[in-house]
């Protein structure tokens, strides 16, 4: 999942994943119109990809939140889903 998440990453995005086992994207210097569409975009990459694991073909559907900061430490728990 990480792979298609850096895929549309720009230069100063930050990919990871949460302790709560999400994967979050940080999009510095973003609007939170501009991170909507590219989070739309990710979900569309994601969801016409299929996974290959262990020879089984798997359909992912992700489930997107964003939550706009002007912050340096954003409250991902309070995020937008």
């Amino acid at each position: 999942m990480s792979d298609r998440f850096t895929e549309i990453a720009e230069p100063l995005d930050l990919v990871g994943r949460s302790r709560f086992g999400g994967m979050n994207i940080l999009l510095p210097e973003t609007s939170p119109e501009a991170g909507r569409k590219r989070l739309q975009n990710l979900s569309r990459a994601v969801n016409s990809s299929p996974f290959e694991i262990g020879g089984e073909t798997i359909h992912v559907t992700p489930v997107i939140g964003y939550t706009p900061s002007r912050t340096r430490q954003p409250n991902l728990l309070n995020a937008h889903i």
